[in-house]
């Protein structure tokens, strides 16, 4: 849930910084069984609004330390069109 939520975070503060606004599509569904917890992560980090609700499936986070360094290879090819670092 933690890397849903910093990736609505992220696009909620691009959307900030390039005066446009912000729509999300639901897309999902790999692990159906944390599907819910992946969409409230979204929701919460592009609303800025937090819950105490825990993700029960996060202790199953087998993609996390790949998926942060395909996030920061992303920035990293697109910066030189946009930028988004922080």
């Amino acid at each position: 849930m933690a890397g849903f939520r910093d990736l609505g975070r992220r696009v909620r503060e691009i959307a900030a910084r390039s005066d446009a606004g912000l729509a999300l599509v639901q897309e999902d569904g790999y692990g159906i069984s944390s599907l819910a917890y992946d969409t409230l992560g979204v929701l919460c980090g592009a609303t800025g609004i937090e819950t105490d609700a825990r993700d029960p499936f996060d202790l199953l986070a087998e993609y996390r330390p790949p998926a942060s360094k395909w996030i920061e290879d992303a920035v990293e090819a697109h910066g030189e069109f946009w930028s988004l670092k922080d």
